[in-house]
C-alpha cells in the first residue's frame, strides 16, 4: 500500500494537475483515517485545478 501512495505522490509532484492521482491518494488517506493529510492533498489539488469540483465536494464531505 505504501508503494501505491508513493507512486501517487510522485505523480503529483511531477504533474500537480493530475486529478486522478490526487483523488486516488485522497481515497487511500481517508481509508487509513488520515483525514488531515487528505484535506491537505485536496486543498493542493484545488489550488492546482480550481475547477476540480470532485476535490471540492470531497473536501466539504470530510471537513470537521
Amino acid at each position: 500500500r505504501s508503494s501505491a501512495e508513493e507512486a501517487y505522490r510522485r505523480a503529483l509532484a511531477s504533474s500537480p494537475l493530475e486529478t486522478d492521482a490526487s483523488m486516488a491518494l485522497v481515497g487511500m488517506l481517508i481509508e487509513d483515517g488520515r483525514l488531515e493529510e487528505a484535506r491537505t492533498v485536496l486543498m493542493e489539488s484545488i489550488d492546482a485545478v480550481p475547477g476540480n469540483d470532485a476535490a471540492r465536494d470531497m473536501l466539504n464531505a470530510i471537513q470537521p
